[in-house]
């Protein structure tokens, strides 16, 4: 996200495109800049009351759930069955895109977090969701519980410490 600094005389006031304005620009090569020139039509206007660190993460953070979702999709094709996912990092903004896209498409999910705080948050956003929470001893039974089975497909939008010790509830061929 940026701040317009100056318009072409062809840009129509309406449109909110006008220096001063706060802005997203999607689509758009060379944005790590301290300046760039981008047509208007790649420019979209930041209500006043986002704040710039929600504002840059609106667009990135669908298109990555969006992404994981269709590396989720084509990793349950190649073990040849759609299974439960399980979303790691379920709390963060690309964790729960990836929730609200995959409960929209009808697919079982299983969210993990790290407190119980985070659990009870999560579980109030997305009624019959079920989270398990990795701030006790014994979460991966949990997990495996809520599944009824091994999940084949595991999103980890983070990484980290915790990514080795989930990879061993996946199933045969998880990914």
């Amino acid at each position: 996200m940026g701040v317009i600094e100056q318009v072409g005389a062809e840009v129509d006031v309406a449109s909110g495109i006008v220096p001063g304005a706060r802005v997203n620009l999607f689509q758009v090569h060379g944005t790590w800049a301290e300046r760039i020139v981008v047509p208007a039509s790649a420019a979209i206007s930041i209500p006043d009351d986002v704040s710039d660190h929600v504002a840059c993460q609106v667009i990135i953070n669908g298109v990555t759930a969006i992404m994981l979702l269709r590396a989720a999709a084509a990793a349950d094709d190649q073990a040849g069955v759609s299974a439960p996912l399980l979303v790691t990092a379920a709390g963060s903004g690309v964790g729960r895109n990836v929730i609200a896209l995959a409960r929209m498409r009808g697919q079982m999910v299983i969210a993990l977090v790290r407190r119980d705080s985070g659990a009870e948050i999560l579980s109030r956003s997305f009624s019959g969701l079920k989270v398990v929470s990795t701030e006790h001893e014994g979460w991966q039974s949990a997990v495996l519980s809520a599944f009824g089975q091994a999940p084949v497909v595991a999103l980890d939008p983070i990484g980290g410490d915790m990514t080795p010790q989930f990879l061993d509830l996946l199933a045969n061929r998880g990914t």
